[in-house]
């Protein structure tokens, strides 16, 4: 069983054009979790983003190419944590849950552990709330029940996340994630995480969209291979 203490958590986050937050978002990293990896994996930052991110002390990955899902990918093949955790760069998600999150697969309980915004109604623009939840209802009927499908704030082993063997460039990261999980039959848990909605989202509801409904449908169903 492994003890959040001894075992080492990195905290992979993905960033883009981020100066406004990045540098709020490690030092919330740092107070709630003493001794992890803050890992900021930046896509070509036209502004200080990794400027802020060194100086706060993260250890920053610059790929010189944007999507959220390549930074994601990339932070688990250089992560030294056994426990990897993503958490959006814009300030969105409470770091200070990233405990809870840690916790259940510390103890055996999970292997994979999502920050739901819905199982509280969350401040989310209407367009956007619609859109979760349309493809939430979908990823639910085809595979394991969710609450939440676009959560950009989650934990999982980092062994498992490698034999997942993710595809993913841009924002349906999250999604592969969701969908693999259950084709290989992990323990899932869901916790309740507030969400603070920051202008400027870079999500494309049409292109990112589409991307995100092909990756719902093309998975496997429910093969429960376990890992």
């Amino acid at each position: 069983m492994m003890s959040s203490r001894t075992h080492r958590v990195s905290v992979v986050v993905p960033t883009y054009n981020e100066e406004s937050s990045v540098g709020e978002v490690v030092d919330g990293i740092k107070s709630c979790m003493k001794e992890c990896e803050i890992l900021v994996v930046d896509g070509g930052s036209e502004d200080h983003t990794v400027r802020i991110a060194e100086s706060k002390g993260a250890k920053v990955l610059e790929l010189g190419e944007r999507g959220k899902g390549l930074a994601c990918r990339k932070g688990v093949e250089v992560a030294k944590g056994e426990i990897v955790v993503f958490i959006d760069g814009d300030g969105s998600y409470p770091a200070d849950y990233i405990p809870a999150l840690v916790a259940p697969i510390a103890r055996g309980e999970a292997e994979m552990v999502r920050g739901s915004r819905f199982i509280r109604r969350p401040h989310i623009p209407a367009l956007r709330y619609v859109g979760n939840k349309f493809f939430t209802a979908i990823a639910s009927l085809l595979h394991s029940r969710t609450t939440d499908l676009l959560t950009g704030m989650c934990a999982l082993r980092k062994d498992v996340l490698l034999k997942m063997d993710l595809e993913s460039q841009n924002f349906e990261f999250e999604t592969e994630l969701f969908v693999k999980a259950d084709h290989f039959g992990l323990r899932v848990k869901e916790i309740p995480v507030p969400y603070f909605g920051r202008k400027g989202s870079k999500l494309s509801p049409l292109k990112d969209g589409l991307k995100i409904l092909l990756t719902i449908l093309k998975a496997p169903k429910r093969g429960k291979v376990r890992s």
